[in-house]
């Protein structure tokens, strides 16, 4: 039943039970806050990357700036957006929070590489017959 009601609200927005005349006395459903801002404005980090951030996470490891993303993916909702009189205001602030969320992102993976390289090179942890460190991302993997 949940799983029904999640592709509902994706498609048709978490509105689709109002009448016309409710949905344009209420606010914009792209302003509440379980949709997800980034995805309205082209890409969640989240949704791609959260996950498989947090498989990977080692367990003293802090978590990542960018986490799963549990908030509502609509793109009848983006549609909404993208025909909405104020869309370039919201655009603009949007991709500004994207663009500083990515680059936190880009700067803890560089400090995760410089980290794991130096303990390498230190010696702290020394690299097992079985483990490799790859030459373009510096991340350990196994063979």
């Amino acid at each position: 039943m949940n799983r029904n009601k999640a592709l509902l609200d994706s498609l048709m927005g978490l509105g689709r039970d109002m009448s016309k005349k409710e949905k344009a006395k209420s606010e914009p459903e792209f302003l509440k806050d379980e949709v997800c801002k980034h995805f309205l404005v082209g890409y969640c980090p989240g949704k791609t990357l959260g996950r498989e951030i947090e498989a990977v996470r080692v367990e003293f490891d802090p978590h990542s700036v960018i986490a799963p993303c549990t908030k509502l993916h609509s793109v009848g909702i983006r549609t909404d957006f993208q025909n909405h009189k104020d869309y370039q205001k919201y655009l603009s602030r949007w991709e500004e929070s994207l663009a500083s969320l990515l680059d936190k992102g880009v700067r803890e993976a560089d400090d995760k590489v410089a980290r794991e390289m130096r303990r390498h090179t230190e010696g702290i942890a020394p690299m097992v017959d079985q483990d490799r460190l790859c030459e373009s991302c510096g991340y350990k993997y196994k063979l």
